[in-house]
């Protein structure tokens, strides 16, 4: 299911008709799917489970796959959080497309609850308000940049006012999850990725590294005494590869305790 359909178009088949068993195999695993992570939800591991495209960077593409605009089956997930300005149409600030597509217009059709500040995500309440009844999409920035992802965790923490951490939407996500499939014999799954790891790496930022690798460490505790009460849930968790030559044998962290902000931070300055 992770294959895209590139590789169908390129063995001749068509692309806008996919072969029947991808499809199968796809409607089996995002018939119960939801995602969210910590960048942007157009992110390479995502598109695997909820998009199909020929080029991972086409990153306004994969918006719409994910939430169903374009996809072959249409919308195929309950739960979207993370970076919004890809489905956001072009004149509405801060927005990365270069078209008219309005992705939150056509998620509000198909019925979704539609959330793009913190406010709006804190009444969720962790799920335990209606409000966090599926279907719904919480896409976020700070209103101030045109930027596909989220804040790094180090820079977020010193202004939770703008956006939700991680560990805010895993929490909120499974208790949706908990109470929309308790009475029913389907599970669901949910795709987690706190993808700025890998963002910091590559800019050398030990910094973001460190603080977004502590809320991953968080997050998996969390699912962790999850799946303790829910015996039935099984957790996957695996490593991307590594990037920036973080070293932590033999490193003293110490000069990092002065540092104020991500280098990300300050090329805003």
């Amino acid at each position: 299911m992770a294959r895209d359909y590139v590789s169908l178009f390129r063995n001749g088949e068509n692309l806008r008709a996919p072969v029947s068993i991808q499809l199968a195999a796809d409607t089996m695993v995002l018939e119960n799917m939801r995602t969210q992570a910590s960048d942007n939800l157009t992110n390479l591991p995502r598109l695997c489970y909820a998009a199909h495209v020929e080029d991972r960077n086409a990153y306004a593409k994969i918006a719409e796959h994910e939430i169903g605009s374009s996809h072959p089956l249409g919308p195929v997930v309950d739960i979207l959080m993370d970076g919004r300005c890809y489905f956001k149409p072009q004149l509405d600030p801060p927005s990365c497309r270069d078209d008219d597509s309005d992705l939150f217009g056509f998620a509000e059709e198909k019925g979704f609850r539609v959330i793009q500040d913190r406010n709006s995500f804190d009444a969720l309440d962790k799920s335990q308000s209606k409000a966090s009844e599926l279907l719904y999409i919480g896409l976020f920035d700070d209103g101030k940049y045109i930027r596909y992802q989220m804040m790094y965790e180090f820079d977020r923490s010193r202004q939770p006012e703008q956006e939700l951490s991680l560990l805010d939407t895993v929490e909120t996500a499974l208790n949706s999850l908990d109470r929309a499939t308790k009475w029913t014999l389907n599970g669901y799954f949910l795709m987690i990725q706190a993808s700025r790891i890998d963002h910091a790496g590559h800019a050398s930022d030990p910094v973001a590294h460190l603080h977004d690798t502590i809320m991953y460490d968080d997050v998996m505790g969390f699912v962790q005494d999850w799946i303790d009460k829910h015996l039935n849930t099984l957790l996957l968790s695996a490593a991307d590869y590594e990037c920036g030559g973080l070293t932590l044998n033999r490193f003293n962290p110490l000069p990092l305790k002065d540092v104020s902000m991500s280098i990300e931070q300050v090329t805003r300055l």
